[in-house]
């Protein structure tokens, strides 16, 4: 591999807004676990240790061929499912859920790895059937393949890994082109069942809720519809509102956070570390915090809405939108705008499980944005190639470009892509682009030959016109046959030339 080229081509800003978060997160985790104090360091260390497997985790995921690997998802789904009974059948117990495999010193939470899991296995399955997206059938068969995962989450409880695979699926249907008509009657049998559960929650004798839910999930849910009722069950929440409010603007400072240095605020390293960030860093550090995780959201959107097929686009916006919900939820439930359902802030809460499985989502995000197309053009042809890139500029612009100097800017400066620019032919750069047709590093080229001209290195031109024909490139010589490779591409009919790398 060209290290070089690597991380040339590397979404860079989308790294660093991680890793930024990431070290605020080990910060946060200090205070929230008081070292300052004189406690042991040891959970911030394991969270240090956690980040930097994290990385490496991202560097494999953002090498492998998810496109080669899809094939493989129903071993993958099915090896999902068996690790979900584990828990069920010799899981650790921890607050009255079983959410935990013990490995040694290490526990690992398979509900998280379900969810990228189920990005990607659920992305192949509505790509194979996008035609079929709107049919009852394909709905059915969707809410079981999703369901089973769900149901045996649920049933350790993890009501939050639960909501998170329904949003998952959501998105991706909606993504995938579900008829609008389906959408609407959806919401309208959905928004009562929601209000009905509310009020039976509400009601001092419950008819069904404190039957169909476990003992921690309805209290929960009552202590957001009727805090008056049981005030105990409001305590976290209470002071997790009570700990940001007193943040104010600047915050109190660093180690200086009164409630969560007196141990008022529960599980402040990991589902309410939002409120260890409001009162320490104050409104100023919960904008911060929210702006990168944003950011981090706009770019996998992006990145969603630049990829080339389906599957690529389905598995980015999945990702995308695993991140905001989590996002959502961590910070609703610590502002009190939602019931307490014990989401992991991405990037920052506590967690190994959890920490891994971003990671692991942010390699593939990085993956999906590497795509290749190469170009370069006769002198007098120039113009013509500018005329191309701007008319398919909306295809383009999901892939990567290479061109020779001159060609390269004129194209950049013209239809406003990105272009990664060779040495000018007559310095290398046809050489350069020789190397990587040998390599099978080229999707397709597109070279617009003047047939009337003759071109003053015509030998190296033909050379790597010969080298196209041994290496099974597609080549467009003429603006033709580069409308068609174009459309073919956008379409994935070169999807083909995946099988061959």
């Amino acid at each position: 591999m060209d290290i070089k080229k690597y991380l040339q081509n590397l979404d860079w800003w989308l790294v660093g807004a991680v890793c930024l978060l990431s070290l605020f997160g080990l910060i946060c985790i200090a205070s929230a676990t008081r070292i300052n104090l004189g406690e042991s360091p040891a959970n911030v260390i394991k969270q240090g240790v956690f980040f930097l497997i994290g990385i490496a985790l991202m560097v494999i995921a953002a090498n492998a061929d998810y496109e080669y690997i899809s094939q493989f998802t129903i071993p993958l789904y099915i090896v999902n499912i068996l690790l979900l009974v584990t828990v069920l059948l010799v899981g650790s117990e921890s607050k009255g859920a079983t959410r935990w495999i013990a490995l040694g010193p290490l526990t690992i939470q398979p509900s998280e790895f379900a969810k990228v899991i189920m990005i990607f296995c659920l992305a192949k399955v509505i790509t194979e059937r996008q035609k079929q997206i709107s049919d009852l059938k394909t709905i059915g068969f969707l809410c079981i393949y999703t369901g089973i995962p769900l149901l045996l989450i649920q049933k350790q409880p993890a009501l939050s890994a639960s909501l998170v695979l329904v949003a998952i699926f959501c998105i991706e249907i909606f993504i995938a082109g579900l008829d609008w008509r389906i959408i609407r009657n959806v919401l309208v049998v959905t928004v009562p069942i929601v209000a009905l559960i509310l009020f039976d929650v509400s009601r001092e004798h419950p008819l069904f809720t404190d039957k169909i839910l476990a003992e921690h999930q309805f209290n929960r849910i009552l202590s957001f519809v009727d805090p008056s009722r049981d005030p105990s069950l409001y305590y976290q929440t209470e002071k997790s509102i009570s700990a940001i409010g007193s943040g104010k603007f600047l915050g109190k400072g660093l180690f200086h956070g009164t409630l969560n240095q007196l141990s008022y605020l529960p599980e402040p390293h990991n589902d309410f570390i939002f409120s260890v960030i409001g009162e320490e860093f104050g409104f100023l550090g919960c904008i911060f915090v929210l702006a990168i995780l944003l950011f981090i959201v706009f770019r996998c959107i992006v990145i969603a809405i630049s990829a080339r097929d389906t599957f690529s686009q389905l598995v980015a916006a999945g990702i995308a939108g695993m991140f905001a919900f989590q996002t959502f939820v961590n910070m609703g439930v610590a502002t009190g705008i939602l019931p307490n359902t014990g989401m992991s802030l991405p990037f920052v809460s506590y967690g190994g499980s959890s920490m891994w499985t971003n990671m692991v989502a942010l390699g593939l995000m990085l993956k999906i944005k590497k795509k290749e197309t190469k170009s370069l053009a006769h002198d007098n042809k120039k113009k013509l190639m500018e005329n191309l890139c701007i008319a398919y500029r909306h295809i383009l612009c999901k892939h990567d470009i290479y061109a020779t100097g001159t060609t390269g800017r004129l194209v950049e400066e013209a239809a406003n892509l990105v272009v990664h620019k060779y040495l000018s032919a007559h310095l290398g750069g046809e050489q350069q682009m020789g190397a990587q047709i040998i390599n099978n590093d080229i999707d397709l080229m597109i070279f617009l030959r003047d047939p009337v001209s003759p071109h003053a290195y015509e030998s190296e031109v033909n050379s790597i016109l010969h080298l196209c024909d041994m290496h099974n490139i597609p080549l467009a010589t003429n603006l033709a046959t580069a409308e068609v490779l174009l459309l073919a591409l956008d379409r994935g009919d070169l999807d083909w030339r995946n099988v061959m790398r």
